[in-house]
């Protein structure tokens, strides 16, 4: 498990099927993140391009980051891995190949969008296997088990 994942997030957004405006398709994609907070990394981090008002996801362990007027998610994200005290502990997201190669450079592990969505999807099927499963061997005793139809 990586300290931080940090996810260039309009590259993943538009990776998924689009419904709805898009800071509804903002909300959405946090949504998605959030089960994967202390599985794939302690913190994630989402860096989408462009200051606005609407800077609030809701209560999330999701952080979101808005670039500055004259900078790029890109340059942001860059920056963030470059400063860091351990970019070795960072998962930098994006499919952008200049940003990849770059948080390559500083140290940091990279994934494509994609890949990072099939990672998620594995992980959400393994922990409702796991949750059904548990749910069967935690199963309480009811009254049809000991008087089952006849």
């Amino acid at each position: 498990m990586y300290e931080q994942a940090i996810i260039d997030g309009y590259n993943l957004l538009y990776r998924q099927p689009a419904a709805g405006d898009l800071a509804s398709r903002r909300q959405a994609l946090i949504r998605l993140l959030e089960p994967a907070l202390g599985v794939i990394a302690q913190r994630i981090t989402v860096v989408f391009d462009g200051a606005t008002a609407e800077t609030d996801p809701g209560a999330t362990g999701v952080e979101v980051v808005f670039s500055p007027a004259g900078r790029t998610a890109d340059e942001v994200i860059t920056g963030m891995v470059q400063t860091a005290p351990r970019p070795a502990q960072i998962l930098v997201v994006t499919s952008d190949r200049p940003e990849r190669e770059t948080a390559d450079g500083a140290g940091a592990a990279t994934m494509s969008c994609g890949i990072f969505l099939q990672t998620l999807a594995a992980q959400q099927a393994l922990l409702s296997a796991h949750l059904a499963r548990r749910a069967v061997r935690n199963r309480s005793a009811c009254l049809g088990d000991f008087f089952p139809d006849t």
